[in-house]
């Protein structure tokens, strides 16, 4: 299921369920933040959503729920493969987690700079 959630601070906010089939097309191909909410059983059908956000050029990844850590890790490991084997320019995503859903939402509402 997707449905857009309306706007804050200017930031479209669009909600993408972990099996909905259209969030592909929906996404941006550049200067956006994806706000991950997850728990471990959900980590293996991360790998998918991995390569074709950091191929969208995402450049915030927030997470939060159980997984957060661990989905954190995942990016960062991908971001560091990319950097090596790309070019010296390589913009990469900033990666946070937060165990607490509201102080994550916050911060991906209204700190993280994105235009």
């Amino acid at each position: 299921m997707s449905a857009p959630l309306g706007k804050i601070r200017n930031r479209q906010i669009q909600y993408f369920g972990i099996n909905d089939k259209n969030w592909l097309a929906l996404l941006p191909d550049k200067n956006w933040l994806l706000f991950l909410i997850a728990d471990d059983e959900q980590i293996p059908q991360f790998d998918d959503i991995l390569k074709i956000c950091l191929e969208r050029n995402v450049l915030y990844v927030c997470s939060t729920g159980k997984a957060a850590n661990k989905i954190e890790d995942i990016f960062d490991e991908e971001i560091g493969i990319k950097t090596i084997n790309l070019r010296s320019d390589y913009e990469q995503p900033v990666t946070t987690s937060h165990k607490n859903f509201d102080e994550g939402f916050w911060f991906a509402t209204n700190i993280a700079p994105i235009n």
